[in-house]
């Protein structure tokens, strides 16, 4: 099941009525946490109490239903710079929130995505190690005009977890999908086998529907 324990964004509930639960920066406004979906999305303040006690919740809720696999994504919204309830280190929040979520999901496997690495280790069962893979293998406009290494692409995919192979022996290591179809797919047959021989290298391997 994949969910996104530490953002919200502005049509749900909890935005307007936990206003307070919102991490906000020295003016005063929400943090916001990335675009995606309909818009902005912001982020909980995760040292707040009663944040900490419905992400307790929401993860029993789920375990409960049955679902065995958490991928739990956009955690790096736990480590934003912002004022929170609780006056700690940005990465001592995120970590006391991500072992709330371990504590909730009990023997269920957690995939950490979008996480910080370190901060994580221990209370994660895998972790993505780079952006997403995309079907081609260079987005221009960001990754080469605008430098940017963290874009979705399948270079930027392949090289980002190529360099935290290291984690291995630590948490499992997430590269991100394969590409087996032709239809919408630019990507070359020999950068398809560099995607299926990361995938072996790292020994991680999943299907959904």
């Amino acid at each position: 099941l994949w969910l996104s324990p530490f953002i919200v964004t502005p049509d749900l509930k909890i935005f307007h009525e936990h206003n307070d639960w919102i991490l906000r920066g020295e003016d005063g406004k929400p943090v916001t946490a990335g675009m995606n979906w309909t818009g902005k999305t912001f982020a909980l303040d995760v040292t707040h109490p009663e944040v900490l006690e419905w992400l307790d919740s929401i993860i029993r809720k789920v375990v409960g239903w049955g679902y065995g696999y958490l991928k739990l994504d956009f955690l790096y919204a736990g480590a934003l710079n912002g004022k929170r309830y609780k006056n700690i280190p940005r990465e001592v929040a995120y970590r006391n929130a991500a072992k709330v979520l371990r504590d909730a999901a009990g023997d269920a496997y957690i995939l950490a995505c979008g996480a910080p690495i370190i901060p994580s280790l221990g209370l994660c069962d895998g972790i993505r190690s780079g952006p997403d893979v995309s079907p081609y293998w260079l987005n221009k406009p960001l990754s080469v005009w605008l430098n940017n290494p963290n874009d979705q692409s399948t270079q930027n995919a392949i090289r980002t977890s190529i360099h935290r192979l290291w984690l291995k022996p630590l948490v499992n290591i997430d590269p991100d999908v394969l590409y087996f179809r032709s239809k919408h797919n630019s990507l070359k047959p020999h950068e398809i086998q560099l995607l299926q021989d990361l995938g072996t290298i790292t020994g991680f391997k999943a299907t959904s529907d």
